[in-house]
């Protein structure tokens, strides 16, 4: 879309006016900048861009949660781009940073099981239970994301 278009060159003419070491010096704004151009690009159907400023966010933050937008991104970008397989080793390295774990790998039967369980276990909660459930915290709205 032509939106996308005007904000990736809006977004990419903001980066070439930042300073050298805007990451040392403008971090928080940094982040957002690049994360921004990174979703404008894969927006755009640019891909290769998407991945590499993502990957630069990756590069340069300072911690897990920093970096969790742009994983998310990245493994978007991979299952995009046909690298299923690398795409899901790195949603299983972020969850395990995360303290999650998910098999290496599984197949058909189960991938079955964990929908079987799943179905069961939301079997037994009531709409009225599900709205009084309280809000998720960001961790569990990342992880969500990443699953």
């Amino acid at each position: 879309s032509s939106d996308y278009m005007t904000a990736r060159s809006y977004l990419n003419t903001t980066m070439s006016l930042m300073p050298t070491d805007h990451w040392k010096d403008h971090y928080i704004f940094s982040l957002r900048l690049y994360f921004l151009l990174a979703k404008s690009a894969y927006s755009c159907g640019d891909l290769e861009k998407a991945y590499a400023v993502s990957q630069e966010i990756l590069h340069q933050a300072h911690c897990l949660r920093d970096k969790l937008d742009a994983y998310q991104l990245v493994v978007v970008i991979l299952y995009d781009m046909g690298k299923r397989e690398e795409a899901y080793m790195t949603t299983h390295d972020v969850l395990s940073q995360l303290g999650e774990s998910i098999p290496d790998v599984f197949g058909k039967k189960e991938t079955k099981e964990m929908v079987v369980a799943t179905s069961k276990m939301l079997s037994n909660l009531s709409e009225e239970s599900l709205l009084e459930m309280k809000e998720m915290g960001s961790k569990e709205q990342y992880l969500l994301k990443l699953y």
